[in-house]
C-alpha cells in the first residue's frame, strides 16, 4: 500500500516539474524576445501574446453547440443568431436612423427609424405573441412581440394596433399602421430587436431578397 502511494505521489510530482519545467522555457524565451530587437523575434513574441491571450469563447461555444445537436433530443432546440433572419422589413419605407446613431435629444438610437411617405401597414418580422402595448413619451404607441428564444422586437411611432396583449402573430401578419411624427414632420416607424434583454443592431439580422 505505502509502495502504491510513493508511486502516484512520485508520478505527480514528476508530472508538476515536467510541466513547470516547460513553463519555465516558455517564460525564459518570452524574457529574450523582449531583449533581443529584430523582427523575428518581434513577430514570435506578438504570436506567443496571441496564443496567451487569444478569446477562445466562440470556438468553445461552437463546440458545445455541435455537441448538444449531435444529441438525439427532438423537442430541444438552441436558435442562434445565425438562425434568427429577418428576410422582410416591417414597413415599406427608407431608413433613416441606424442602431447607435445620435438622436436629437443627444442620446443613442438602439433601433432604427424608418421613414414612410404615408401611414403604412407595419407586419410582424417573425412568428411570436404580442407581450405589451403601451403608450410612450418618446416613441408613442408602442408594441413588443416575444419571438422566443430571447428575441423581441418593439414597433413605435404606431397610429394603430390590431392585436392585444397576449395574442399570438404569425410572420407577416398586419400588427397595425404607423403614424405621423410631428416633431420630424413626417410618418415614420421606431424599429428595436433585443437579444436576452439587450438591443442588438437590426441591420445585422436582416437580410431581405
Amino acid at each position: 500500500m505505502n509502495i502504491r502511494n510513493r508511486r502516484k505521489t512520485s508520478d505527480f510530482l514528476s508530472r508538476m516539474i515536467n510541466n513547470l519545467s516547460i513553463v519555465l522555457i516558455i517564460l525564459i524565451v518570452f524574457i529574450m524576445l523582449k531583449i533581443v530587437k529584430t523582427d523575428t523575434a518581434s513577430k514570435l513574441n506578438q504570436y506567443i501574446k496571441y496564443v496567451f491571450y487569444k478569446d477562445y469563447t466562440e470556438n468553445l461555444k461552437s463546440v458545445a453547440l455541435n455537441r448538444v445537436h449531435s444529441i438525439n433530443m427532438p423537442a430541444f432546440k438552441i436558435l442562434n443568431k445565425n438562425e434568427f433572419v429577418i428576410d422582410q422589413a416591417p414597413v415599406d419605407g427608407k431608413i433613416v436612423v441606424k442602431f447607435g446613431d445620435n438622436t436629437e435629444d443627444n442620446t443613442t438610437s438602439k433601433g432604427i427609424i424608418y421613414e414612410t411617405e404615408n401611414a403604412k401597414e407595419v407586419k410582424a418580422i417573425y412568428d411570436g405573441v404580442i407581450e405589451k402595448v403601451e403608450a410612450n413619451d418618446k416613441y408613442g404607441l408602442l408594441v413588443t412581440i416575444d419571438h422566443k428564444n430571447g428575441y423581441k422586437s418593439i414597433l413605435g411611432y404606431l397610429d394603430e394596433v390590431r392585436f392585444t396583449e397576449g395574442e399570438t402573430v404569425k410572420k407577416g401578419e398586419i400588427v397595425g399602421v404607423n403614424g405621423y411624427i410631428p416633431k420630424q414632420k413626417k410618418y415614420g416607424l421606431y424599429f428595436e430587436l433585443q437579444l436576452n434583454g439587450i438591443c442588438v443592431d437590426p441591420l445585422k439580422y436582416i437580410k431581405l431578397n
